[in-house]
């Protein structure tokens, strides 16, 4: 009767150990497989928004928008129209009025320039992110890693705004809010850990079970041996 118990016990841990590692393992591969995937396919998309609507942008109004530092002026009234159109086309995506802006390099710091909040804050001061730098010099398809602030997780893409001789004088920047689909990919390690412990639940019992119908023999052999 000993030898029974502990051989059962012996089954069932291994089994168990055996489906958490397979558990963990495949939870985490799943997570960082969907987590790579979902950040490509908003990086891409992001990315063809940031480059499409620069191209909107006249690069002559923005230099003047800039120097007039005032929400009133016709050229920002102009240019912020033209951000809203963009994002009215896309807002059915998922995204918000301030996930759209724009920059023009001072110094050593961006400055905004337009903008769609209520309450514009052109002029205002914007420490220049590393991404930035390339796109200053004209490259296109530029964007961020998983970033967090205090405004939430983002994802952002960059172009550059030129103006009538095909200068960059300014930086366009769409923001995307990671929180969503980061939560999704969670959601579903959550599930994937769910079922692995149904798993071990279930491999418990078997294991039990089939310890029980493998040691009869041996149970029938030590009643021989002890007569």
């Amino acid at each position: 009767m000993k030898v029974k118990i502990s051989l059962a016990i012996k089954l069932s841990i291994l089994t168990t150990l055996i489906v958490i590692i397979t558990t963990i393992i495949t939870g985490s591969l799943t997570y960082v497989r969907q987590k790579e995937q979902t950040l490509k396919y908003i990086k891409a998309g992001l990315e063809i928004h940031a480059d499409t609507a620069a191209l909107q942008i006249d690069g002559d109004t923005h230099e003047r928008a800039w120097k007039k530092r005032t929400s009133d002026s016709e050229e920002f009234q102009k240019l912020k129209k033209i951000l809203n159109q963009i994002f009215q086309k896309n807002k059915a995506k998922g995204f918000e009025y301030k996930n759209f802006y724009t920059f023009r390099k001072v110094g050593n710091n961006m400055e905004f320039v337009i903008m769609l909040h209520p309450q514009s804050f052109i002029g205002d001061k914007y420490q220049i992110k590393k991404e930035m730098l390339p796109v200053l010099n004209g490259k296109v398809n530029v964007s961020t890693g998983i970033y967090t602030d205090q405004y939430g997780t983002w994802i952002s893409a960059y172009s550059p705004i030129r103006n009538s001789e095909n200068k960059v004088v300014g930086i366009l920047e769409v923001d995307y809010q990671a929180d969503v689909p980061l939560s999704e990919i969670r959601k579903d390690l959550v599930k994937i850990f769910l079922y692995g412990l149904l798993g071990i639940a279930i491999s418990i019992v078997f294991s039990l079970i089939a310890a029980h119908i493998f040691l009869r023999p041996v149970k029938r052999l030590t009643n021989v041996a002890e007569h």
